[in-house]
């Protein structure tokens, strides 16, 4: 009987504390209870009852739930329910804490406890006119696919039913023939219905080609020719370079060689040799004057106008 003395004397303090001034629902309001189960499954789930009420009063409600959960799966009783709906509600789960709510408004009718029923009813009203859900529109020729939301399955008449659904992110694998997808999509916290949009292309197919993830910038063509040619121009100078050095040196060669009026076939080689090397440099050089002023001109252009807009990818997700 601990257990069960326990779970009213909490019912009192979250119904107190819930509703203000509505009247607290106490054991002795309540037809009497049967004893609870002895065996390993009721040790536990006391058990796990009362982690999750320390962890309630504490205010780790996420890990409460979870005790509270795990309790009601093992041992399931009216209190433990209770429980785990007040907690999901605090969590913000407002559907599933109607759905808790009318669960234990319907067990607590059974069991013949009005004020129990009563309050849950009340929740779960309250609860309903700030209820979230998903309209799923799907692609034309839908017919036959097989959708899962958060790993639950969907009968075909309830695809086109607005669908009850906790805020925050939800998955759905829906199945079309052999092929498999997958839209991942998030509910604003606001009452009322939210459409979501059933992509069925490569995009979210399973093994299909990666959504993008974000911003793709282009590429503007007057910045890469700009510096193609700022290259080309260094090239240039360093060619021109090389050309008058050498045509320097052919020169003193050729002046080795002659007398003044008279030069020697070595000495005419080399002459020759140097007039070629020096207009060599003069045509690199002019090259690279060229294409230093066209591509600084186009850098300067782009850097003037501003980088080019980005292109933004959408995905499959809300």
């Amino acid at each position: 009987m601990l257990r069960q003395a326990a779970r009213s004397g909490l019912i009192c303090a979250i119904v107190a504390a819930v509703i203000g001034t509505s009247r607290p629902v106490a054991a002795q309001d309540s037809p009497p209870a049967p004893p609870p189960a002895a065996g390993p499954a009721a040790a536990l789930g006391e058990r796990l009852f009362r982690e999750g009420r320390a962890l309630f009063e504490a205010g780790e409600i996420e890990p409460a739930c979870k005790k509270f959960a795990e309790s009601q799966r093992v041992d399931p009783a009216l209190g433990t329910l209770l429980n785990l709906a007040e907690c999901e509600a605090r969590l913000g789960h407002t559907a599933t804490a109607w759905a808790r709510f009318r669960e234990l408004a319907e067990k607590a009718r059974r069991a013949e406890q009005p004020d129990r029923q009563a309050y849950a009813e009340k929740q779960a009203a309250d609860l309903e006119a700030r209820l979230t859900y998903a309209v799923l529109r799907l692609p034309a020729g839908g017919q036959g696919l097989r959708i899962d939301v958060d790993g639950q399955s969907l009968e075909a008449a309830s695809y086109t039913t607005a669908l009850p659904l906790d805020p925050g992110k939800h998955r759905l694998d829906v199945a079309r023939g052999d092929d498999k997808f997958v839209i991942e999509f998030e509910l604003a916290a606001r009452p009322g219905r939210q459409d979501v949009t059933v992509v069925l292309d490569e995009t979210t197919r399973v093994g299909g080609k990666p959504p993008s993830t974000g911003e793709t910038t282009a590429v503007d063509g007057r910045l890469v020719a700009g510096w193609v040619l700022v290259g080309v121009a260094a090239l240039g100078a360093g060619l021109g370079t090389y050309f008058g050095v050498r045509a320097m040196s052919l020169k003193d060669e050729s002046d080795a060689r002659c007398d003044g009026r008279f030069c020697d076939a070595a000495g005419l080689d080399a002459f020759e040799d140097a007039r070629a090397h020096a207009h060599g440099a003069t045509a690199s050089f002019a090259i690279a004057g060229i294409t230093a002023v066209v591509g600084t001109s186009l850098l300067v252009w782009v850097a003037a106008d501003g980088p080019p807009a980005a292109t933004v990818s959408l995905t499959g997700r809300f």
